[in-house]
């Protein structure tokens, strides 16, 4: 591989990005509601117009079914592991059949998490049993091998060849990027509309 050319306190990260516009379909105001990095690629990108001021546009996020969006949070679980299950997390949710003693350990970590429930509204808590995430586990499984979630304080991914296969960092945010945040992972201004 080719040695990374910037350094890497200069990377963009994922919140650095997009933070400042998590909520969808409103009407954020640029360059007032902003942040530092969106106002930055307005002074590279300057505005050719009289107002300065405009609404962002391309921010509305998709409509994803209860299992696509409880999929998301278990990938944005998983990516908060630090004890080496998350290999374990993601070939049980692909219905790969574990070793009794690390399904177990797998278990009884995910039972330390909000996970997104529904009994006729949708919801997050701490699963009730090991059998309870087991079953939900389940019913999100998926052979998709490229889905994760973003890490919010790892580079922000300036190439997405499929966008369907990431989703956002933040837990309120159970969803595929808008084409306004991929924009901004690209580097392109708020003003320029798609």
């Amino acid at each position: 591989m080719p040695k990374i050319t910037h350094d890497e306190a200069r990377f963009i990260s994922a919140s650095q990005a997009i933070g400042d516009i998590r909520k969808t379909n409103s009407n954020i105001v640029a360059p007032h509601s902003i942040s530092s990095y969106a106002k930055k690629l307005l002074e590279l990108f300057p505005l050719k117009d009289e107002s300065p001021e405009f609404i962002l546009k391309n921010h509305d996020a998709r409509k994803h079914s209860y299992e696509v969006k409880t999929r998301f949070r278990f990938y944005q679980i998983v990516n908060e592991f630090q004890n080496g299950l998350k290999k374990s997390a993601l070939d049980k949710l692909s219905g790969k059949s574990l070793e009794e003693e690390q399904e177990n350990k797998l278990l009884t970590e995910l039972m330390n998490y909000n996970f997104f429930f529904k009994n006729g509204v949708e919801f997050y808590r701490k699963p009730k049993s090991k059998k309870e995430i087991s079953l939900l586990i389940s019913k999100i499984s998926t052979k998709k091998h490229s889905q994760r979630a973003i890490k919010e304080f790892e580079p922000a991914p300036a190439q997405l060849t499929i966008p369907d296969d990431l989703c956002h960092y933040h837990m309120e945010n159970l969803r595929t990027f808008t084409v306004r945040e991929m924009a901004r992972f690209q580097y392109i201004t708020d003003w320029y509309e798609f």
